[in-house]
C-alpha cells in the first residue's frame, strides 16, 4: 500500500509541475480538459515509477495491490487538484483578495477596487468563453442559450437544487 502511495505521489507531483508550467507558459481555455489530458498522459509515468520503486511484497498481499493503490491515490490527487484549482481560479472572493493586495498600506475604496476588477469586463469575458464553447449565442445586444447551453444550465440548476446551493443574488 505504501509503495503505491509513494508512486502516486511522485507521478502526481511530476504531472502537476508540468501542468502548472504549461499553464503559465500558454494557458488553455478548456482548463479541465487540459488537466485531464495531462493526468492521463501521466499514467505511463505512474506505471514506470511503480515498477522501478523497490518493494518487498508480503506473502499475503498480491503484487498488483501496489499498482491498484497507486492508481487510486493518483486519481484522488487529480480530483483534489482540480477541485482546489477551480476554487482558487474561479472564486470571486479570492480574486477580490488578490485585487486588494496593492492597497495593503492605505486600504482601498470601492472605486479603487472597481478600477482593478471590472464586473463588466468579467461578465464580457465569461460570455465570450461561453460563446466560443457553444453554450450561448449573441443576436445584436441580446444573449441566448443554445441547445447545449440549455441542457447544461438545466443540469447545473438541478444539482444546485439537489445540494441546496444558493444563487449569487440569494447570498447577499
Amino acid at each position: 500500500m505504501l509503495h503505491g502511495i509513494i508512486a502516486a505521489s511522485i507521478a502526481s507531483a511530476a504531472w502537476i509541475a508540468v501542468q502548472n508550467l504549461l499553464m503559465a507558459y500558454r494557458p488553455a481555455e478548456a482548463r479541465l480538459r487540459a488537466m485531464a489530458i495531462a493526468f492521463f498522459s501521466s499514467l505511463p509515468l505512474l506505471f514506470a515509477v511503480e515498477a522501478i520503486l523497490p518493494v518487498e511484497v508480503p506473502q499475503t498481499e498480491s503484487p498488483w495491490m501496489g499498482l491498484l493503490h497507486a492508481l487510486i491515490v493518483h486519481t484522488l490527487i487529480f480530483l483534489c487538484y482540480a477541485e482546489c484549482f477551480y476554487h482558487v481560479e474561479r472564486s470571486v472572493t479570492f480574486r477580490l483578495l488578490v485585487e486588494l493586495l496593492p492597497y495593503q498600506k492605505n486600504g482601498a475604496t470601492i472605486d479603487d477596487i472597481r478600477t482593478r476588477y471590472s464586473q463588466d469586463g468579467m461578465i464580457a469575458s465569461r460570455l465570450a468563453v461561453l460563446e466560443r464553447s457553444g453554450f450561448v449565442r449573441r443576436h445584436g445586444e441580446m444573449w441566448e442559450l443554445t441547445r447545449a447551453g440549455r441542457v447544461y444550465a438545466a443540469g447545473v440548476e438541478a444539482l444546485s437544487r439537489l445540494f441546496r446551493s444558493k444563487s449569487q443574488a440569494d447570498r447577499s
